[in-house]
């Protein structure tokens, strides 16, 4: 297992892009770092407009912030490539996410009442009912046909998309609970779409056969404290497992082969 430590300026969140091969970071002072595997600093830009610290992948070369009134639309470069406004809400942007297929930008939050998911389709945003008031994490397949929704609590939202060319979507969801008690920190759906990973803010790492619906804790307590992440390299079949601790990003690497065996864990 490869171990890897980068020293930020105050990173608060992490993400990956090009197919798994770069990992994009934020930090204080509006920082944007893109970094490759080797831990090597490949480009560095600040925006000017950045609200919080969350972000998502859109595609293969681009990212998403959310600004101060908008998401902001950035390639791998540093340059800035569109934005999308966003809705008048009660409440705080947990998660943004990106359909792969329907490229259509997806909005989580912690709102005062009714659903906390929201969809943007042509220039307005959606709300999608049937969900709780706080939304914290949502994930796409790689083929965009299947959708995870993470909650405040031990609840998590599993979906097929049905119509996933066309807009609206609609979902047919089910529900079911993780192990223990913690808050959803992170998801993150296998290339095959089969498997779904689940960070939590107690510090363990699930993985989820959705085939099977059957789990398997393969991370436990590892980080005491900071952000913990879950990630899937969509190209080599890794399963990564990051923290964010005191301005170091810290990158674990695991090597699964196929079929997935549930008993493996991280040494």
């Amino acid at each position: 297992m490869d171990k890897k430590a980068v020293q930020l300026a105050g990173v608060k969140n992490i993400i990956c892009l090009n197919k798994g091969n770069t990992i994009l970071s934020i930090g204080k002072g509006s920082n944007i770092y893109a970094w490759n595997l080797n831990s090597n600093l490949m480009e560095h830009w600040k925006s000017k407009n950045i609200e919080n610290y969350t972000m998502c992948a859109v595609g293969d070369q681009q990212l998403a912030v959310v600004g101060k009134a908008r998401i902001e639309i950035w390639s791998v470069n540093g340059d800035l490539i569109d934005s999308i406004t966003l809705p008048k809400y009660r409440g705080k942007i947990n998660c943004i996410a990106w359909n792969p297929v329907s490229q259509q930008m997806y909005l989580g939050l912690n709102q005062i009442k009714g659903s906390g998911l929201y969809q943007y389709i042509g220039s307005t945003w959606k709300q999608i009912e049937g969900f709780p008031f706080q939304v914290v994490k949502i994930a796409f397949s790689p083929n965009g046909h299947q959708i995870a929704v993470g909650t405040n609590s031990n609840r998590l939202y599993y979906g097929a998309i049905n119509n996933a060319q066309k807009a609206p979507e609609t979902f047919t969801f089910s529900s079911f609970s993780h192990d223990g008690k913690d808050e959803c920190n992170d998801l993150a759906f296998s290339p095959d779409g089969k498997k779904l990973a689940i960070a939590t803010k107690g510090s363990k790492a699930i993985i989820f056969d959705l085939t099977k619906k059957t789990e398997a804790l393969i991370l436990s307590d590892v980080y005491e404290q900071g952000m913990f992440k879950v990630l899937f390299l969509l190209m080599a079949n890794r399963f990564i497992v990051a923290a964010v601790m005191d301005g170091y990003m810290f990158i674990k690497f695991q090597l699964f082969m196929e079929p997935i065996n549930f008993e493996m864990c991280l040494e």
